[in-house]
């Protein structure tokens, strides 16, 4: 059975790495990075506050689908638009990313086209409702994530966590 694809943003991918959790999307999911994105996470690499985490990424750099969109993005938010523009090249309708305001510039753009875009807890979600982790597990991981990338009380958390409480009482 193929796996489905989903693009995912360096905001995402830092935060689940920050958690110890980036291990499910991988053997979950086909994860679909623009280069613009290797490129972030590889400037990122180079803080050493942010090197360890980088180096989690990089571990499982060989199990990422690279890819460069057919018109690439240029600018600020270059990697959210060309996850984006991946997202319209390729047909997927799945975008995890982590940064609101990229969000709401996108929003309606992803609405009219079909593409779901979702934050990173998405995965803990999808990981608790096929049982591969415990509710308890879920809600520590999403704390942890929450704790290394400073979201306590930010909207990102609020929203995060109605989102895994959702899920989770639906998977009940």
């Amino acid at each position: 059975m193929a796996l489905e694809k989903v693009v995912v943003d360096a905001s995402a991918l830092v935060s689940l790495a920050s958690a110890d959790f980036l291990w499910y999307p991988v053997a979950n999911f086909e994860l679909v990075v623009p280069q613009s994105v290797v490129e972030e996470i590889g400037a990122l690499g180079e803080n050493p506050e942010t090197k360890a985490i980088v180096d989690k990424i990089v571990g499982v750099k060989s199990k990422l689908i690279v890819v460069k969109p057919k018109k690439s993005a240029i600018g600020p938010d270059r990697g959210e638009r060309d996850c984006f523009l991946v997202c319209l090249d390729q047909g997927i309708k799945l975008f995890v990313l982590d940064d609101f305001r990229a969000i709401r510039k996108m929003k309606p753009a992803a609405i009219s086209r079909g593409i779901k875009l979702l934050l990173s807890v998405f995965f803990i979600a999808h990981a608790a409702a096929r049982r591969k982790i415990s509710e308890d597990e879920a809600l520590t991981f999403f704390d942890r994530m929450a704790e290394q990338r400073d979201w306590l009380g930010s909207r990102v958390y609020i929203v995060g966590k109605e989102f895994l409480e959702r899920e989770l009482r639906k998977s009940r």
